[in-house]
């Protein structure tokens, strides 16, 4: 996983001179700069009111309104640990303040802290009940760990306060469209575009949970949009180039489609601080410090739960179908794409960091901290309700889980691994059709097949060192030649009896979250995929190196 940024100290940073200030008889004071943060603020100068507020905790550190715009203006500035830091100092000095919790919430989720973030947003909400922004922000988290029915009851809420703002509307779609309520998810998406018909996302939503056709009036919409891009926001202009992607390719013309998810990608590609070679570096490490040596000589640490299955692989690779087929035995929780692993072993990393790197941690791990953190996993994962209830397994799907597989394994040894696999070259299209903001990978089809050639050294490794009986190997082209069989050795694999339930999946109600949230609502269906020319196909067959398929022998000319 890419490393995470160091945890500041509690007072900020010196503040970047500002070439815009006038030189001073007298150093302003706290209340000045605190103004003056208040003011470039509101013109949206983040970084000159980061330094402000800086400026005036240097002076007075017992400031919570200091604290707070520091804070918030570090969030602005992506800042993310600097931003949490502020706002516990502020709640320090004023415990009662709804605001802070709420931004503070914000913070922790784009950190991954999802239990954290609902916590403080509901802390919010105590102290201001009618606190419209933080119903619906909590009821993105509440859908974050499938507690859809009381994020559906926060959007209602706010709706009921605040009953003109598109935006809440749109979320509480795409709970429904997660429930598969797919008629009234395309009645709120529509009254989000009633409310704000300029905004380009709602339509896109709109599109995603629509039969199109050209003459329908959102993919009119759409094409009109397109008439004024150069009009939009960026992820305004992403997502626009993504529907209009989807769209074409569902009327039947793939080659324009794709063009148009050429477009998008590199439009997001264009935003994002992505590097590969320290992440790549960052896999090799893992794999150099846990050997089958370490593997071995390491055991007996961990919890010895026998609840988890982990599903890893790469997106768009069929994990969601075996989740969906996993979660429909009446002895199995589908817990989704959560991420508790990764919080745990982040907290963990946070906690004993003491000036090393991420890496560093990772390889010093000891049978005691791997014993605290197959704790602290299933701390986070039983909030799900899943092992409350009584089930024998919870399905964790977190797809980048395979980077540490084996440290999952040594902090839970009796946990079960089932890899999902697809043909290289199908799987890397299907990401590149899909907007996947938190996978910064696959917005350049080179990068894409870098790091699936990565992921698939990483998934070799493990398979080399874990014992026997730990990991199960699924391609995803088995299991739609044969269902009843695939089904049997997982199944098999995470020591459940059969169960004819797991074969009708697509009734399974549960919500699902993901891209493919929709296509598990449907029995297996074999597909050929469409494949772009050769010159747009190259970069991902290089990335791919050995893994891609032999290209086909030009034909000679008549």
């Amino acid at each position: 996983m890419p490393e995470q940024p160091p945890v500041q100290s509690d007072l900020p940073r010196d503040p970047p001179s500002d070439p815009q200030s006038q030189p001073q008889t007298q150093p302003p004071s706290v209340d000045a700069l605190v103004a003056r943060g208040d003011q470039w603020r509101q013109g949206a100068r983040m970084a000159d009111a980061c330094a402000s507020y800086a400026a005036a905790l240097r002076l007075d550190a017992s400031r919570a309104d200091a604290w707070a715009g520091y804070a918030d203006t570090s969030l602005a500035l992506g800042r993310h640990r600097d931003a949490l830091s502020g706002y516990d100092r502020a709640l320090a000095l004023n415990p009662n303040w709804p605001a802070a919790w709420h931004n503070r919430s914000n913070a922790l989720r784009v950190l991954g802290l999802y239990d954290a973030a609902l916590e403080s947003v509901t802390r919010a909400l105590a102290l201001a009940p009618d606190f419209v922004e933080a119903l619906n922000n909590r009821g993105n988290l509440l859908r974050r760990v499938y507690r859809h029915a009381e994020a559906l009851a926060d959007y209602d809420r706010a709706i009921a306060l605040r009953p003109t703002w598109a935006d809440v509307h749109g979320n509480r779609g795409n709970a429904l469209r997660e429930l598969n309520r797919i008629d009234d998810a395309h009645a709120a998406y529509q009254r989000a575009i009633e409310l704000a018909p300029g905004r380009v996302a709602y339509y896109c939503n709109l599109a995603a949970v629509t039969r199109l056709s050209r003459e329908h009036a959102c993919y009119r919409a759409l094409e009109g949009f397109l008439q004024r891009e150069a009009q939009l926001g960026p992820h305004d202009r992403i997502a626009l180039h993504f529907a209009l992607g989807d769209a074409l390719t569902g009327f039947g013309e793939p080659q324009p489609g794709f063009d148009h998810y050429v477009k998008g990608n590199a439009l997001q590609r264009a935003l994002l601080n992505y590097n590969e070679a320290a992440l790549f570096a960052s896999f090799e490490k893992l794999r150099n410090a846990y050997g089958r040596a370490r593997i071995d000589t390491q055991r007996g640490g961990g919890n010895n739960a026998t609840t988890p299955v982990f599903i890893v692989g790469m997106p768009r690779s069929g994990s969601t179908l075996i989740e969906q087929v996993l979660a429909s035995h009446p002895q199995v929780y589908g817990a989704g794409e959560y991420g508790a692993f990764t919080e745990a072993l982040d907290e963990r990393v946070t906690s004993d960091a003491q000036g090393r790197t991420k890496d560093a941690v990772l390889e010093a791990l000891t049978p005691a901290d791997f014993t605290a953190l197959g704790d602290a996993y299933l701390r986070r994962i039983a909030q799900l309700g899943g092992i409350e209830r009584g089930y024998r397994r919870v399905v964790d799907k977190s797809l980048p889980n395979f980077v540490h597989l084996g440290l999952i394994h040594l902090a839970l040894p009796n946990a079960r691994f089932i890899h999902v696999r697809r043909n290289a070259v199908d799987t890397s299209l299907s990401c590149f059709s899909k907007w996947l903001p938190s996978m910064p990978f696959t917005f350049e089809l080179g990068e894409l097949g870098r790091y699936y050639a990565e992921y698939d050294r990483q998934i070799a490794h493990w398979r080399s060192v874990l014992p026997p009986g730990v990991l199960l190997d699924v391609q995803y082209e088995n299991l739609v030649d044969d269902l009843p069989g695939e089904v049997r050795r997982m199944l098999d694999h995470c020591g459940l009896e059969w169960d004819p339930a797991c074969l009708e999946f697509e009734h399974n109600a549960r919500p699902v979250a993901t891209a493919s949230a929709l296509q598990v609502r449907q029995p297996v269906q074999k597909t050929n995929r469409w494949r772009p020319p050769a010159e747009q196909l190259a970069p991902l067959l290089a990335g791919l190196g050995p893994l891609a398929p032999p290209v086909p022998p030009v034909p000679p000319e008549p």
